[in-house]
């Protein structure tokens, strides 16, 4: 082979080498641009992030869609793991998970309607819907009920779900995790978040609350008795004896002399 045939050999491989590298970049960036994940933003809010068990905690779900997109929605849930890998679906009593997330709102409004058969004009141009009646479109995309009711708007939307879970006594005490789903037909956007479930701390005074059962623990207590030995103690008593001698009082008699007293007799002489 020539040094020129050598060199033509070359510079036609490497064109080959270069438009192959090219096709693969241009595949790669179509691929990329074609994930509907690019479009959508979903958020998890838990309201409060730490419950006492027995009470019920609420979550926020926001869907962000960017503007120009048009992504229908299914439908939302919530799912509950008890562990972090999101290995271990609680779907047994009394968790009964996943649980459907209702819609609340959309910014802007993106309306409301109700019955069960929605349709839309391709002849005023790109119309798209939501599962469940929920709807919005693009800049100068025309959207419309059969009821007769229609909104349009420019620019992208924010949608909120909502859903509230009342815990229980059954509920084990520990951090439970979660993880909502959108599903979108054709691909499930999703966001994770977790909260606490904590056990009810009792105190003096009040009223209401939860009532749980505690069993009391008794710890026994010891009494240990020393027996202690009295020594009595006697005084002897001494007795004094006191002998008394009395001594005859002699008696004196002084005799009596008695003086006979003289009778005096008087005679009155009686004349006649």
């Amino acid at each position: 082979m020539t040094r020129a045939s050598r060199e033509t050999a070359w510079r036609s491989g490497a064109r080959i080498a270069v438009g192959a590298v090219a096709a693969v970049v241009v595949l790669l960036f179509a691929v990329l641009m074609s994930i509907p994940a690019k479009a959508v933003s979903v958020v998890v809010t838990p309201t409060p992030a730490s419950i006492v068990r027995g009470g019920s905690v609420t979550f926020n779900v926001s869907v962000a869609i960017a503007s120009g997109e048009r992504i229908p929605i299914n439908g939302v849930s919530l799912k509950l793991y008890s562990d972090s890998s999101r290995a271990t679906h609680l779907t047994g009593s009394p968790y009964l998970s996943p649980r459907a997330m209702s819609f609340v709102s959309g910014t802007p409004s993106t309306g409301r309607g109700y019955g069960y058969g929605y349709g839309y004009d391709s002849g005023e141009g790109q119309g798209y819907y939501f599962f469940r009646g929920y709807g919005y479109m693009g800049p100068g995309l025309g959207y419309g009920y059969g009821s007769g009711y229609g909104y349009g708007y420019g620019g992208g939307v924010t949608l909120v779900y909502r859903v509230t879970i009342d815990t229980s006594a059954s509920w084990a005490v520990g951090t439970y995790y979660v993880k909502v789903e959108v599903d979108s037909g054709t691909h499930s956007f999703d966001a994770t978040s977790s909260f606490a479930v904590t056990e009810p701390v009792f105190g003096g005074g009040g009223g209401g609350g939860i009532v749980t059962t505690t069993t009391p623990t008794t710890t026994p207590t010891t009494t240990t008795t020393t027996p202690t030995t009295t020594t009595p103690t006697t005084t002897p008593t001494t007795t004094t004896t006191t002998t008394t001698t009395t001594t005859p009082k002699p008696t004196t008699t002084t005799p009596t002399t008695t003086t006979p007293k003289p009778t005096t007799t008087t005679t009155t002489p009686t004349t006649t």
